[in-house]
């Protein structure tokens, strides 16, 4: 018996007990599991959005993506600009082929909290699944860049500034290159000591 199912047994009326344990077994890959707890926890307090959004992320793990999709859209009055809730509402959207949906969600997140590095690569992703390749170099240079992956941040961004037409994203685009080249600059230099 792990500690979280002993908290569960000992602690039935506390949400918090059923909350944590869901949230091993759905770290497990036990999303029917963690999914029931999960509701154990709602029925005992239904108002707390981090349960339901972590609801909607283990039925998004499980790939039961209208059941994610209705439990994130639902959390739009309760915590309409959460982070995760809108990560994984676009995320969620683009596994179901949402691609604009996914792409104005991940924009909210990043608009809203841009040290949310992870969206700026499904962001790249969603815009390339629509065809729009200069946004989608673009972000995903933005995302490499952010994680120190220079070589592809470099390249990503090479291929944006190529097909890029507005003024501002280029001048954006010329900065972010001339700081990955710097940077890459100062990595061979020190490693060729």
């Amino acid at each position: 018996m792990t500690q979280f199912q002993a908290d569960v047994a000992k602690h039935r009326k506390n949400p918090l007990a059923h909350y944590g344990y869901s949230l091993s077994l759905a770290r497990n890959g036990n999303y029917d599991d963690a999914i029931d707890q999960m509701r154990m926890a709602l029925e005992i307090n239904a108002f707390e959005p981090y349960f339901v959004i972590d609801l909607g992320r283990t039925y998004f793990l499980a790939r039961r993506y209208p059941e994610a999709l209705n439990i994130l859209v639902s959390l739009e009055s309760l915590a309409p600009n959460h982070p995760r809730r809108l990560y994984y509402l676009g995320r969620t959207q683009m596994e179901m082929g949402r691609y604009q949906d996914a792409i104005d969600a991940f924009e909210k997140t990043i608009r809203l909290y841009p040290e949310y590095t992870s969206a700026y690569h499904y962001l790249g992703m969603s815009y390339g699944k629509m065809g729009k390749l200069s946004y989608a170099h673009y972000y995903l240079g933005i995302y490499n860049k952010r994680i120190v992956n220079l070589k592809n941040a470099d390249f990503h961004l090479q291929k944006a500034l190529a097909m890029m037409n507005e003024p501002v994203k280029r001048d954006e685009i010329e900065k972010m290159l001339g700081e990955v080249h710097l940077k890459r600059a100062k990595l061979r230099k020190g490693s060729s000591h």
